[in-house]
């Protein structure tokens, strides 16, 4: 699999996946071997998304040889150390390159402590059943597990368009045919009750099932990351619905006991 983003890279890319190096990751190397870091990440300690820094002195060079140009692709060890801006709580990462291969062989917190706190938010959208497989999907993938946790976020997927497949239905409004629909077919037809995410990346469902049927666990561990932020970002749709809702709510009984009190000042007047 090709080298991923920094930030991914340090946070959120699972042990063991071997990634090759390529002359236009140059960049990224100079920065993951040498240079401050700065990311976002969720810290355990604050419970809240937050930033993170490394805080590495970095010297001139006066005195010193100058190093080869490709000293950056340089066979070794890098353990870059990542500090919250708030509270100073670490993320300590540790990584191998072996001819142009870097793979990241340890972390603290795990992907899967980091992950699952996070996920906390999802645990009133989502079933008690729905949640811990959603928790199963991110253990299996920070070991490197990529099928199984595809075998998770389908089933996920799959709940979530039933959900409001239901209420389609208890409105009058879903098609008699609508059992025997394709997934796509069903996504399409569900359009104006589904939350933006989900229609916008239905596709994802077409990947995770190529995943679990024909990729290897490399193809799924690569392409994990970008179809589980497509599924957190539709679940975080689902979040917002439910405090809209009862912040409507709320407000039009607060609204209503206003008008009930002035009705009553205006009675007594």
């Amino acid at each position: 699999m090709p080298v991923v983003p920094l930030g991914e890279l340090l946070t959120e890319t699972p042990l063991y996946a071997p990634m090759e190096i390529k002359d236009e990751d140059k960049s990224l190397m100079i920065n993951l071997r040498r240079d401050n870091i700065q990311v976002d990440c969720f810290c355990l300690r604050c419970e809240r998304e937050t930033v993170y820094k490394t805080m590495r002195i970095i010297g001139s060079g006066a005195g010193r040889p100058t190093p080869p140009k490709d000293w950056m692709f340089r066979n070794g060890y890098i353990s870059p150390e990542l500090f919250c801006a708030r509270c100073g709580y670490a993320i300590v990462t540790e990584f191998s390159v072996r001819d142009r291969i870097l793979t990241k062989w340890g972390q603290l917190p795990s992907v899967a402590d980091l992950s699952g706190a996070e996920l906390r938010t999802f645990r009133n959208v989502l079933s008690r059943n729905d949640y811990s497989e959603l928790n199963r999907a991110v253990g299996l993938i920070s070991h490197g597990v990529g099928i199984g946790s595809f075998v998770y976020l389908r089933r996920i997927f799959e709940r979530l368009v039933s959900k409001y497949a239901t209420e389609a239905r208890e409105r009058g409004m879903l098609s008699e045919e609508f059992d025997t629909l394709r997934m796509g077919e069903k996504i399409d037809s569900l359009k104006d009750f589904l939350p933006r995410a989900v229609y916008e990346y239905r596709d994802a469902y077409s990947i995770l099932s190529r995943g679990i049927h024909e990729l290897s666990e490399n193809d799924c561990t690569a392409a994990y990351p970008i179809i589980f932020a497509a599924v957190r970002l539709m679940l975080e749709e689902e979040v917002h619905k439910r405090e809209r809702e009862k912040a409507e709510a709320d407000l039009k009984k607060q609204f209503q006991a206003i008008k009930s009190g002035l009705s009553d000042v205006k009675r007594g007047s």
